[in-house]
């Protein structure tokens, strides 16, 4: 990533971030480039950072990574002020507004314990719930019984929320 930085190539560069979507990596090499991106010259590549942050990242990010929102908020762009407002939105986002998003999108991830990620999603009328880093699928018939059932170290879903480092 840093190589393309430099080449300053800005299709490459956006396939590579695009590509952190759908690679588990090390987030805090993953955080240390978004920060050096976050000002990076070119709007589209700026706000492709902006967006992934908000789309999948957040839950992954340190605070260091995240005061970028500020950088996001003052920047030029207005797609990219788009994203800070969004990205801030869904920081302060309560237990029932990310309910809402699984309601919505049908997927959502949560942070538990030292950024171990549950990811909870809906398959083929399942309701599924993975735990990052172990082999383990737990899966319901619905929303209700995944809320009613579901258990992480003696925590319902809710608590785990009220616990969660970002989501």
């Amino acid at each position: 990533m840093k190589a393309l930085m430099k080449e300053k190539n800005r299709e490459k560069l956006r396939n590579a971030i695009e590509r952190t979507l759908q690679s588990e990596m090390d987030y805090e090499w993953l955080g240390n480039i978004y920060l050096k991106l976050s000002t990076y010259p070119t709007h589209s590549i700026r706000a492709k950072i902006a967006n992934q942050i908000w789309s999948m990242k957040s839950a992954f990010l340190d605070e260091n990574v995240l005061a970028t929102l500020q950088v996001f908020k003052e920047d030029a762009n207005q797609e990219v002020q788009a994203y800070a407002e969004l990205l801030e939105e869904k920081i302060n986002w309560s237990y029932h507004q990310w309910l809402s998003n699984l309601d919505g999108i049908g997927t959502s991830p949560l942070v538990y314990d030292q950024k171990r990620i549950i990811h909870v999603y809906k398959d083929e009328g399942a309701w599924i719930v993975e735990i990052e880093g172990k082999d383990l699928e737990q899966r319901y018939s619905s929303k209700e019984k995944l809320l009613d059932e579901f258990k992480l170290n003696g925590l319902t879903i809710e608590q785990v929320w009220e616990r969660r480092a970002l989501l």
